[in-house]
């Protein structure tokens, strides 16, 4: 938590990762969160009102409205070769609630070797070919085989 009119920064240590998510609880109007790179700059200003209109604030809204707590994700994409380097938490008002901050990188996706996917679908064709010849015989017996 970050008390009204102050800021906390969380920095990764050194390491830059792709992503970052974390539990914003109660989002208001006056809470932001600035995600850095590694040498400080801001990448992205996220405020409450980016995912909670009108903020848990706002006159009639309810602090506790699952609408106003939710698991906030922000990835980079991989191919800027950016990453982040922390984050900066910031509340000019009552407080910036948040929980479980957690980064991470993305993996990139492995493709199966050609060869390896002949296998598969020569492996795999002739069992849908067989059960698709054993369904049309079960069709002419009344459906029993």
């Amino acid at each position: 938590m970050v008390n009204g009119g102050k800021e906390a920064t969380l920095k990764t240590g050194g390491q830059g990762f792709d992503g970052v998510s974390l539990y914003w609880g109660s989002a208001d109007t006056y809470n932001t969160l600035s995600v850095l790179d590694m040498a400080g700059n801001v990448l992205k200003t996220i405020t409450g009102l980016d995912f909670a209109s009108p903020g848990a604030n706002a006159p009639g809204s309810y602090y506790n409205d699952p609408k106003y707590n939710q698991y906030v994700t922000y990835t980079l994409d991989s191919l800027t070769g950016q990453k982040i380097g922390g984050l900066k938490f910031a509340s000019g008002n009552t407080a910036f609630e948040l929980d479980n901050v957690s980064f991470f990188n993305i993996a990139p996706t492995s493709v199966p070797e050609p060869a390896t996917l002949t296998l598969f679908f020569m492996r795999g064709v002739p069992r849908a070919w067989g059960l698709s010849a054993c369904a049309m015989a079960c069709r002419g017996k009344g459906g029993l085989c």
